[in-house]
């Protein structure tokens, strides 16, 4: 019964809208972190083996370690604020967010402004579900600014092959670059 236990296990990325119901809290617990809410919009990501992040959009939410939600070791959020946690680390400081990009996803944009490309690829693959990203240079230092709405992977490439200059083939789920003008 959702209406009394409003407790989700997430594993992924995911945006809330919670109504507000304050006897009955609504969680989400991620691998390590708790977050508390009585009604706010807000998201969590939370990907294996990743820094894990906490953003809200409206509202206010408590974020805790698993292992320290007992104690004071907490974060209240309120809007355009995130913290990130990392098993073995803890949570990080508190920081203030551009809300228009961060929660772009939400309507189907991506958006770089100024985004070192090793990072462009690492958010397409999440965003696309890539299984490996193969990068002839480790090393390109290009940067890319843009903003892609509900563009498929191919017209996003063709994009950053355009300004930047590199090569690519896609392969089912494989993402190969070589290095171009940067």
């Amino acid at each position: 019964n959702f209406a009394v236990n409003r407790h989700v296990i997430l594993e992924g990325e995911a945006f809330f809208e919670v109504k507000k119901d304050s006897a009955n809290p609504f969680l989400v617990v991620t691998e390590g972190l708790e977050t508390s809410v009585l009604g706010t919009a807000f998201t969590v990501s939370a990907y294996e083996d990743k820094l894990q992040v906490v953003a809200v959009k409206e509202g206010k939410v408590k974020v805790s370690p698993v292992s320290e939600v007992k104690t004071n070791d907490s974060n209240f959020l309120t809007a355009n604020e995130q913290v990130t946690y990392k098993d073995g680390i803890g949570l990080g400081n508190k920081q203030r967010i551009n809300p228009d990009k961060k929660f772009a996803w939400i309507d189907g944009k991506i958006i770089f402004d100024q985004t070192p490309i090793n990072e462009v690829f690492s958010v397409l693959s999440d965003w696309y579900g890539l299984e490996s990203v193969e990068l002839n240079d480790k090393n390109m230092n290009c940067l890319v600014t843009g903003s892609y709405t509900r563009m498929t992977l191919e017209d996003i490439m063709e994009s950053i092959k355009y300004a930047t200059g590199i090569a690519y083939e896609i392969n089912g789920k494989l993402l190969k670059v070589k290095k171009g003008n940067c």
